[in-house]
């Protein structure tokens, strides 16, 4: 009989791990996918207006859409934990396969709004850009979670593994790791014109222009590198004229400060810290944890002045070195219209101004009048944030209930 009654009891134990994750998966590609659609019907039912009031009507579900991904995710784990009553090897499988279903079901939705994406290529981008960033922090929360309870050598190694692939990501490993996947490749000639006649004029020194494999319009600099990133979305609906506004705007910021730069590495190695988070505990308690949160307070409090001081630098910069007037403003505008991007955000909280403001500053007075703030989310993304804090309440009172 106890072999029996030990045979069933791992039967439904191997039930649970194949059927609760599909279960999650079903769940959140479903829900992920129907209320994306339900939330573009405005933005659809909108095609008459200007670019800058659809952008507008879209953003909440767009906010919506990104957010339900890991809320989502978190609520179907909070569930799993709060059934199996323990930390279970099921709640991670759980959370990894909501997590898949979530990111599936964001498929028509990014499809709706460029429609370039073919399942092939929008798989390549979203997998690629997603294993790098969950990555990152699975990494960290492995640290964390092997992380003996007292600062002996082991601590120090693990620490330094967590510093140092950190390190590595912003002194171009996440470079690299994007080349290898093949979204990054080398910047085609006209590029490669545009952005070595932008430099020469400007005396500014680069290390290499790539071009990012994307109809989303982008461009970016690594100050820490010197590399350059352009989409090739942006090459193909702007002008030579507009590229180079654009390059002059990124090329700003490899002329920051060695202490900007230094600043800047700084901060982005808020994280990691955290994985001390038990020794620390177990050695000075909650004064101790209280300042390993210090560089995610101080990043909070700081990074975004500094990003935005310098990205209002780097446009003044940019509208200096435009060949004519007017250029950069045109080129801003046009990148925000193809990435359906509101010329006003919710909130000043953002790296880069408003568009409408950053507009302005380039001398350029929009033909439309400013648009008001759009909502930050769409009701079924709300819906997803009560549904988790109820669970993490619940969550929690059911832990300190069964320690008393």
């Amino acid at each position: 009989m106890p072999t029996s009654t030990a045979a069933s009891e791992g039967a439904i134990a191997v039930l649970m791990f194949i059927l609760a994750p599909l279960l999650a998966f079903l769940i959140t590609w479903a829900y992920a996918s129907g209320m994306n659609h339900l939330g573009l019907r405005a933005w659809r039912n909108s095609d008459q207006l200007h670019w800058s009031e659809r952008a507008r009507i879209l953003f909440p579900a767009r906010n919506s859409a990104v957010s339900n991904i890991w809320f989502l995710s978190l609520n179907c784990a909070l569930a799993t934990w709060l059934y199996v009553s323990k930390i279970h090897p099921v709640v991670g499988c759980v959370f990894v396969a909501a997590f898949a279903g979530a990111i599936l079901g964001t498929y028509p939705f990014d499809r709706a709004l460029f429609p370039q994406f073919t399942i092939q290529s929008w798989l390549r981008y979203v997998v690629v850009l997603w294993s790098i960033q969950v990555g990152f922090w699975a990494m960290l929360g492995c640290a964390t979670a092997v992380m003996p309870w007292d600062f002996t050598w082991p601590a120090y190694v693990i620490g330094g593994v967590a510093l140092g692939l950190s390190l590595a990501l912003q002194f171009g490993l996440w470079i690299w790791l994007l080349k290898e996947s093949k979204l990054l490749f080398p910047a085609p000639r006209r590029l490669e014109g545009i952005v070595l006649k932008t430099s020469q004029e400007m005396q500014t020194r680069y290390h290499s222009v790539l071009c990012l494999r994307s109809p989303v319009g982008y461009a970016a600099a690594l100050p820490v590198t010197g590399d350059l990133l352009f989409s090739e979305a942006m090459l193909s609906t702007h002008t030579d004229n507009e590229i180079a506004a654009i390059a002059a705007h990124e090329m700003a910021h490899l002329t920051e400060s060695r202490w900007t730069v230094g600043l800047r590495l700084l901060m982005s190695l808020w994280a990691a810290p955290i994985v001390f988070i038990k020794p620390v505990a177990h050695t000075f308690g909650g004064p101790g944890v209280l300042l390993l949160m210090l560089p995610g307070l101080i990043r909070m409090a700081f990074s975004k002045r500094l990003g935005r001081r310098l990205e209002v630098r780097a446009d003044s910069t940019a509208s200096q070195h435009q060949e004519e007037a007017g250029v950069y403003a045109q080129a801003l505008e046009r990148l925000y219209e193809m990435n359906h991007m509101p010329a006003v955000m919710p909130n000043n909280k953002t790296v880069h101004p408003h568009l409408y403001d950053r507009l302005l500053a380039a001398g350029m007075t929009p033909a439309y009048p400013r648009p008001a703030k759009p909502e930050t989310l769409s009701w079924h993304g709300a819906i997803m944030r009560f549904v988790f804090w109820v669970l993490l309440f619940v969550a929690l009172g059911k832990s300190v209930s069964s320690k008393s």
